[in-house]
């Protein structure tokens, strides 16, 4: 009998010292992230059949168990139900070993609140005898933070430094005004650099952590520099004359007066032009070929030379061709007849020649231009065209460059029809009986060069 209470007695020494060690999270700590994984460390050295952990965010953990009571017996939940304000659980693991663990995230979808303070504790089960809880441990859910480096940035790539504590996110936003947000970047781990917008400079801006489309934590409030103006060129390439959204700029809040032309890299500027607003037109001036052209924008009246506010980067003008803008088409008597061109580049045009064979070659009409028409914006020249010595000749007109031998400006082929001289008497006459005077007009559409054009005399026969 002796023997029998004496065995007894030590069985309940044995499991009243079954303390296990809870090692993290650990006690009383931090900013510890909202999922938790609880380790701990066996009592004893018998290898143990069970363990169960017991937590609540109850302020002191008032409702946890204490001794042997199952928790079942207080307010906690069931066995092996958990949420975010309670739980009891079993563990599932292996039992060999010193330290165990329990990922709480991971087997029952738990993350705690930020900023909220748990309490837990854990039993051991050896040789089918459930030993007394462990002493409570508690720890305290760190809040998402977001910061920036400074409290005064610039636009463009900036470091933000950020920590979930185990909270969900994904985004990051930008606002300035701490209500609505934009320029959107998805993020997984912390440093991230982030793209600040380039904007006319804020006092009040904000970036923040989000989990999709939800508010997770912003940071202080910081101010962001106004960007620097900027102009640039939709192309690499431009013919002097109008050109529909050449100029695309944003000055970030600036006045701009005027945007300016320059043919050697700013070191003087005209063409002064009204801005609008961007993508602007401009009308890039006549002139030769030039691959040192830049606009600039001016906060100045515009007048030629001022200092620019920002340059673009170098493009080319060339000089455009001209064109011509009245030409024979279809089939043509010979005869007067005037051609006009456009020279927007205002080249000097030197010749009009004409071509017989689809331009292998060229004869000049004699037609040498001279004084302003040479190089006028818009030109035109009136004379006779050649009748072709034998039926219809097919043809082409040119202008030529001064200097040059081809055309650099061909019309299409027309039709040039023969021609020759006639004799018009405008009315018929009855016999007079006497001496009359007679009106006789005589056409030459033959006009081909030399000798055999002319007229030399006439017969009239009565």
């Amino acid at each position: 009998m002796r023997s029998f209470f004496v065995s007894l007695l030590l069985l309940a020494l044995a499991v009243s010292s079954y303390g296990q060690t809870l090692s993290s999270p650990s006690n009383n700590g931090t900013d510890q992230s909202a999922k938790v994984t609880f380790t701990w460390s066996k009592s004893g050295t018998t290898t143990p059949s069970g363990f169960e952990i017991a937590y609540s965010t109850t302020t002191n953990g008032t409702d946890l168990p204490t001794g042997t009571t199952a928790p079942t017996a207080l307010t906690l939940v069931a066995l092996n139900t958990a949420n975010a304000s309670k739980g009891y659980v079993a563990y599932g693991g292996v039992y060999t070993g010193t330290s165990h663990s329990y990922d709480l995230d991971s087997i029952k979808s738990v993350v705690f609140p930020a900023g909220t303070t748990v309490y837990w504790k854990v039993r051991q089960k050896v040789s089918g005898v459930w030993a007394n809880w462990s002493a409570a441990s508690s720890f305290t859910t760190g809040t998402p933070v977001v910061s920036v480096p400074s409290s005064d940035v610039d636009p463009g790539t900036v470091q933000v430094t950020w920590n979930a504590y185990g909270q969900t996110v994904n985004k990051m936003l930008y606002s300035v005004d701490g209500t609505n947000w934009s320029d959107t970047m998805d993020i997984t781990t912390s440093p991230t650099d982030f793209e600040i917008p380039k904007g006319n400079g804020y006092s009040e801006a904000y970036v923040a952590l989000f989990n999709d489309t939800s508010l997770v934590a912003q940071s202080d409030t910081f101010a962001v520099s106004q960007s620097d103006a900027e102009i640039s060129v939709s192309a690499d390439t431009f013919s002097v004359g109008t050109v529909q959204d050449a100029v695309v700029w944003n000055s970030y809040g600036r006045t701009v007066t005027k945007i300016q032309f320059s043919d050697d890299n700013g070191a003087t500027w005209s063409n002064p032009q009204d801005p609008g607003t961007s993508p602007s037109d401009f009308v890039f001036p006549a002139g030769a070929d030039r691959d040192s052209c830049v606009v600039g924008l001016f906060d100045s009246a515009g007048v030629a030379n001022d200092s620019a506010m920002v340059v673009s980067s170098l493009f080319f003008v060339g000089a455009s061709s001209a064109e011509f803008t009245t030409v024979p088409s279809g089939t043509i008597a010979p005869g007067p007849f005037t051609l006009a061109w456009d020279n927007v580049a205002q080249v000097e045009i030197d010749k009009i020649k004409m071509s017989a064979d689809s331009g292998a070659t060229w004869t000049a009409l004699s037609y040498t231009l001279a004084g302003a028409v040479r190089t006028a914006a818009a030109g035109s020249y009136s004379f006779n065209f050649l009748s072709p010595t034998a039926g219809i000749e097919y043809a082409q007109v040119g202008l030529v460059k001064a200097g040059e031998t081809d055309p650099f400006v061909v019309s299409d082929v027309f039709e040039l029809s023969g021609g020759g001289a006639s004799f018009t008497i405008p009315t018929q006459y009855t016999d007079p009986g006497a001496t009359m005077v007679v009106p006789v007009s005589i056409k030459n559409t033959q006009l081909v060069s030399g000798a055999a054009g002319k007229i030399r005399a006439f017969d009239l026969k009565v």
